[in-house]
């Protein structure tokens, strides 16, 4: 398994209840596709630069977790159907390399 950092704009208008049940139903989606969440914060309402589906602000979540790579597009396509989801972008993290002399 490789471990992967995602980054998700979320809809600005969801109150916090709602931002827990999307946060829920990703790392759900993650799980049930045999990987595992390292890590899921969220960094609240920021302002965005341009307006993304009408606009100025959104949530903002990165997550790290852990998956084989053949699911990543699986994960993708999953995440584009949820409304909530404005964006979603995922990339490979390096290992962490231990200095061994």
């Amino acid at each position: 398994m490789n471990l992967y950092e995602a980054m998700y704009i979320l809809d600005p208008d969801l109150d916090e209840e709602a931002l827990k049940k999307v946060v829920s139903v990703i790392e759900t989606t993650i799980t049930d596709n045999d990987g595992k969440v390292e890590d899921s914060r969220t960094e609240g309402k920021k302002q965005l630069a341009y307006p993304v589906k009408k606009k100025m602000q959104k949530n903002h979540l990165l997550m790290d977790f852990s998956i084989e790579p053949d699911k990543i597009d699986k994960l993708n396509n999953i995440f584009k159907l949820n409304e909530n989801i404005f964006r979603v972008m995922i990339t490979r993290k390096e290992a962490k390399k231990t200095d061994k002399t």
